[in-house]
């Protein structure tokens, strides 16, 4: 009973202290002051500019329809694209100002018609800088290497064997091949004509015309030469023309037949140096008359034989820039033909220069006025003032016959360098479809 009693007492005991507790800290919390607390501000970052947004990218509207082949394949090995003998695909409608046509006429395509049925149904969109007419030609290197060396195919029954195989990107085929319609029968295999009508080879050259027009220069210009010239220089003057002519006759001329064909270099070369021989007789005769004049009657004599020889010299500036012409049709190789093509410069840069004696004659007729035309009779006055006019006159043609010399250098020069720079390129080819689908022209591509 004493125990329970004191345990009581002790809970009783603890409660009123724990109770004190709490209200002695009550009170103390209020009475006591209120303490601040310390804020630490930090300053806002600064944000960077909202960036407009960027517009959403226009994706593609997929394309519903027909899938249309890229590039046409033709071969004679069914289903087989490897060992394809001709690729078709549209040409960069960027390139159809540089094509050149090919001479062909409307009969001799009509029979290939058949290979190129089917172009149209190539893939064409307006404004893809694809053309709309105009088809590249692409030959396997197969075909070039046989007809190069010299391998001609048989004649075919019929065109039906080639197959034209559609592709799409990637050379993936498109379909099932579909056969070629057949326009000649008993012909050698359509792309083999086709090959044969592109090839260079029997063909007129690039140059050929370039060379027929200075031949007509050289043609109007010999006879005012013979007419004043000596005798003897006009027979020279006409075994020259005539081997120029026989020269010409026989670079146009297919294959190396035998006989003087085989010597063109030579001949070319020999027909040069008599040119150049020329030359060194006009300059040594004019630094003569320009040296050995000293009267009015002289100076006047030497002008009248000058005229001759000017026109000597511009008809031998023609003949070696005929036979440079030549050298670059009967050659292929490149830096041969740049030195051709710069030699032509150089022959008009050494011009003879008949200044020195023009302003030789000028001086005497000038000092034949001032210190002697008291004693001179009225003839010889109307002389020596003839004699000024003759000098100014002839340097006027001779300036001119320069002149139009280096003009038709640049025209020569270009012409040259443009073949040359083409010779160096693999040919590319293309056909020029008609509105009905049939073959317009060949073409060959010119930049």
């Amino acid at each position: 009973m004493d125990s329970e009693l004191m345990t009581w007492l002790l809970l009783a005991a603890c409660g009123v202290g724990f109770g004190a507790g709490a209200v002695w800290q009550t009170m103390r919390r209020r009475t006591a002051a209120p303490v601040r607390r310390r804020a630490d501000r930090v300053a806002s970052r600064t944000q960077a500019p909202e960036q407009p947004a960027k517009p959403a990218e226009e994706q593609s509207v997929p394309q519903h329809g027909v899938l249309r082949p890229t590039m046409l394949a033709i071969t004679t090995l069914q289903n087989s694209v490897t060992a394809a003998d001709l690729f078709v695909q549209r040409a960069l409608e960027i390139d159809e100002p540089h094509y050149r046509r090919l001479p062909a006429t409307e009969q001799d395509l009509k029979p290939l018609s058949g290979l190129f049925a089917r172009n149209c149904s190539l893939d064409w969109q307006p404004g893809d800088g694809l053309s709309h007419n105009v088809y590249s030609l692409n030959f396997s290197s197969a075909i070039g290497a046989a007809l190069g060396s010299g391998h001609m195919p048989y004649p075919s029954a019929t065109a039906n064997d080639l197959q034209i195989i559609a592709l799409v990107n990637g050379a993936v085929p498109l379909g099932e091949p579909l056969p070629v319609r057949d326009f000649g029968v008993g012909a050698f295999p359509h792309v083999n004509e086709l090959w044969m009508m592109c090839d260079p080879t029997d063909k007129k050259h690039e140059l050929d015309d370039l060379l027929e027009y200075e031949l007509d220069i050289i043609r109007a210009a010999l006879p005012k030469v013979k007419l004043l010239v000596p005798a003897v220089q006009g027979l020279a003057w006409d075994r020259f023309w005539d081997q120029l002519f026989d020269l010409v006759r026989d670079v146009r001329r297919l294959g190396a037949e035998p006989g003087r064909a085989q010597e063109r270099c030579v001949r070319t070369d020999e027909l040069a140096k008599a040119m150049y021989e020329v030359n060194d007789r006009i300059d040594k005769a004019v630094s003569d008359y320009a040296a050995r004049i000293s009267t009015p009657d002289e100076a006047d004599e030497a002008l009248t034989e000058s005229i001759p020889l000017m026109l000597e010299r511009e008809l031998a500036v023609l003949f070696l820039r005929t036979l440079a012409v030549i050298r670059v049709i009967s050659g292929d190789n490149y830096i041969h033909g740049m030195h051709c093509s710069a030699h032509i410069r150089s022959n008009v840069e050494h011009f003879t220069d008949v200044h020195v004696l023009l302003d030789r004659a000028r001086r005497i007729a000038l000092d034949a006025l001032e210190t002697q035309s008291r004693g001179m009779s009225a003839k010889a006055l109307h002389s020596a003032g003839e004699l000024q006019r003759d000098a100014d006159g002839l340097a006027r043609a001779h300036d001119a016959a320069v002149e139009r010399l280096m003009q038709d250098v640049d025209r020569l020069q270009t012409a040259i360098d443009r073949h040359l720079i083409l010779q160096g390129r693999p040919r590319r080819f293309a056909v020029r479809m008609a509105p009905d689908n049939t073959v317009e022209a060949l073409l060959v591509l010119e930049h």
